[in-house]
């Protein structure tokens, strides 16, 4: 497999996971200068900017590990240029991380926030894990 066709796969698998709990999908694959947003969504009010990491196994580490200090700057940058586009500038928001391991697939809500991404936060997964 490729690494596009499994990443279309992955955000496939975050997009069900994702509407399963009563997410709306609005965008996908939402790109910037500032960098990409895999899936766009809203859980009620808030608006919901999902990074999805797959692995088929953890021998070099489990996906969230790979939601390091740099990538969480980008989706900043990216997430305040998608709010500003839409014009839903200071509404609720919050960064959640979709892993896919092998089969399985895990939603981390509030993987980490803006201010994570500002003083360059450890990976999640040694956060959260």
């Amino acid at each position: 497999m490729n690494n596009r066709k499994g990443a279309i796969e992955g955000e496939n698998i975050a997009c069900e996971l994702l509407a399963s709990r009563g997410f709306k999908i609005l965008e996908r694959n939402f790109r910037t200068r500032a960098g990409e947003i895999d899936i766009v969504a809203r859980d009620g009010r808030t608006y919901v900017f999902v990074e999805v990491k797959r692995r088929e196994d953890d021998a070099f580490g489990h996906p969230a590990e790979f939601v390091n200090a740099s990538k969480m700057y980008k989706l900043a940058g990216a997430a305040q240029s998608w709010l500003t586009a839409h014009g839903v500038k200071g509404k609720p928001c919050r960064f959640d991380v979709v892993t896919i391991l092998g089969d399985e697939a895990e939603l981390i809500e509030g993987a980490f926030d803006l201010q994570d991404a500002a003083r360059g936060a450890y990976p999640v997964r040694n956060r959260r894990g």
